[in-house]
């Protein structure tokens, strides 16, 4: 797959020279892949996944923040996160993963291998904090599908979620006249339905005034965060929101804390300052104000599904045909 050449957050060409594919075991062991500095000899080992959480997603050159943010919300989705990658088939000796998605209606698994672009061994494509590479694996396998990474730049989360889950996705475009009670009323119920949720920014025009407002609030446009949880503070209703990226929204509620303070102390010093870096509150009028379009994927755990494939014949003239429906009867 081609690396040479990426499309950044900021569509600016990014040319990686040096770039080599590195077997896991032989990238660096750099501070971010250790769970306590304190601890320098208890270095993490690397696995497929364990206990991953939303900040372990870690956007890296890739311009592929509308996978990256859908990453962030199927993390703590045990269930989903074995049908796309199966622990039990993972083999560290062998170095092959597979990751299952849907592509053109089928579910197929996608076999990579566990070489991962690298410069001077750190890797170029997101980051893998405290040695878990499912995220890497699967930015791989979606590489793989488009044929480069360079081709996953740009889109969104609906994108991702079909793939990823199988389920439609429900898209939001937000406005001015937008009613926010109803609005908070829809997403509570999407939250409570255990549907994903991911938000995207518009694309502003560096140097105008829209634009020195999203960076006066280090809000980045043109791209997709993850929508995490909901919650109402003193009569604020509050919207928890994800970067893949490590910028930080500086408005109204960003000091309060990200989690609740028992879940905090569980987190090592690593994950607490990858936390703090990219998860945070937003008011839902914020929310509305900043926001453009909101994918709501409506996945159902412990759902079932059933794909059937059929050949339709056209004759000749026939501008369309009717269908006759397959019976269970049928069905092998």
């Amino acid at each position: 797959m081609n690396f040479r050449k990426l499309k950044n957050e900021a569509n600016e060409v990014v040319n990686l020279a040096g770039v080599s594919w590195l077997p896991l075991h032989l990238l660096k062991d750099d501070g971010y892949r250790i769970s306590d500095p304190l601890s320098l000899s208890n270095f993490d080992k690397w696995c497929l996944w364990k206990d991953p959480w939303p900040f372990h997603v870690c956007q890296g050159h890739v311009g592929d923040c509308w996978l990256m943010a859908a990453l962030m919300t199927i993390c703590r989705r045990t269930k989903l996160m074995e049908q796309v990658v199966p622990r039990k088939v993972y083999a560290l000796e062998t170095g092959l993963v597979q990751v299952r998605l849907l592509i053109d209606g089928q579910w197929q698994v996608i076999r990579v291998d566990s070489h991962i672009p690298s410069i001077d061994g750190i890797e170029q494509c997101v980051m893998m904090p405290k040695k878990q590479a499912w995220a890497a694996f699967i930015e791989k396998a979606f590489a793989k599908k488009e044929g480069s990474y360079g081709n996953l730049h740009g889109g969104y989360s609906n994108q991702a979620f079909s793939c990823l889950t199988g389920a439609l996705t429900k898209v939001v475009q937000m406005h001015d006249e937008i009613d926010q009670d109803q609005l908070w009323e829809d997403m509570i119920k999407y939250y409570s339905a255990g549907f994903l949720i991911t938000a995207a920014t518009p694309s502003l025009k560096e140097g105008t005034e829209e634009w020195e407002l999203y960076e006066k609030h280090t809000l980045d446009h043109r791209h997709v965060y993850g929508v995490l949880d909901f919650k109402e503070y003193q009569g604020h209703r509050l919207i928890q929101i994800g970067n893949p990226g490590i910028t930080r929204w500086s408005g109204k509620f960003a000091s309060m804390s990200n989690y609740r303070y028992e879940d905090f102390l569980h987190f090592g010093f690593m994950d607490q300052c990858l936390a703090d870096l990219k998860i945070w509150w937003m008011e839902l009028p914020d929310f509305c104000r900043f926001f453009q379009r909101i994918d709501v994927c409506h996945y159902r755990e412990g759902w079932h599904e059933k794909r059937l494939r059929q050949r339709v014949n056209r004759k000749n003239g026939q501008d369309f045909q009717l269908v006759p429906k397959i019976s269970k009867k049928n069905v092998h």
